[in-house]
């Protein structure tokens, strides 16, 4: 049987994967206690008793109460909530098979593929987002990106505030308001076709670079293109579940032989987390 690679710190990719994943469940399995408290309890657990890590019943089970979670709330649920139930699963499937380093792996590559294939599908099949309509509208109303849009635009953070607040005030079942008007200024647009572009452009690459059949041409270029979609897009829209599962399905492909670009994969996993301080703010502060 063959002996799983190990990393420079002398522990196993899985082992390494693994404790990535149960803090993943423990920072972001979802704000629903239903879904939490089971997610805390299992990973918890799991870092506490090394042993329970191997335990394909306890992936099981983390997969199912994700998915439960997600399918209760499946019209407000984000998409990387189903990616970490579909990771869980192949954590049980991996752990259940011969070879469990080899098998995690491919069932990485394949979900990094799969989610990025079905992601540009969509957006090469809807006219309202190749259009720019969708980004024009989130830098319109969404305060991730204040600012941001402070900075290239000069409208203040607070007009995206009364933006958004006024959607909210329109979409209110007790509103009588049939229309709302946003600020606006010829920057949202532009900015908005330049990130719908380049949105679909990286994830179309990262879905053929993935999911291509051999370890020539395009899939020369995986990790380096996972590592710049995953540091450029939360870096702006810090969704931290999703790049953080990202980058776990990412390092689970890496071998002892690279040991920098597990360096990079582990790197981009707690930079993920200082994302979620208000750096733009800092950084931009001065221009509000």
């Amino acid at each position: 049987m063959r002996h799983a690679p190990r990393s420079s710190d002398g522990a196993t990719t899985l082992e390494v994967a693994t404790v990535m994943m149960l803090i993943l469940l423990l920072l972001h399995a979802s704000e629903r206690w239903y879904v939490r408290v089971p997610s805390i309890v299992l990973a918890a657990s799991s870092l506490l008793r090394p042993a329970l890590r191997r335990a394909p019943l306890l992936w099981l089970l983390g997969g199912a109460v994700l998915l439960g979670g997600a399918y209760a709330d499946w019209d407000t649920t984000d998409n990387h909530k189903y990616l970490m139930a579909y990771a869980c699963l192949a954590w049980f499937a991996s752990l259940r098979s011969q070879d469990v380093e080899t098998t995690l792996a491919r069932n990485g590559r394949l979900l990094v593929g799969l989610c990025f294939l079905f992601a540009s599908a969509w957006k090469w099949l809807s006219p309202d987002y190749l259009d720019g309509r969708f980004f024009h509208y989130e830098l319109l109303i969404d305060g991730r990106f204040g600012r941001l849009m402070t900075f290239v635009s000069g409208i203040s953070v607070e007009t995206v505030d009364q933006n958004h607040a006024a959607v909210t005030a329109l979409l209110d079942p007790a509103s009588t308001l049939t229309s709302v008007r946003l600020a606006d200024t010829p920057v949202f647009a532009t900015l908005g076709r330049a990130m719908t572009w380049w949105t679909v452009a990286i994830e179309s690459v990262l879905a053929m670079a993935f999911l291509w059949p051999t370890e020539r041409g395009p899939a020369r270029l995986r990790h380096a293109l996972l590592l710049l979609f995953v540091l450029s897009t939360y870096a702006i829209a810090p969704v931290i579940g999703f790049g953080s599962v990202l980058a776990i399905l990412g390092f689970v492909q890496t071998t002892q032989a690279q040991p920098r670009l597990r360096s990079a994969y582990l790197f981009v996993f707690v930079l993920l987390e200082v994302y979620q301080t208000p750096w733009l703010q800092l950084l931009l502060g001065s221009t509000a």
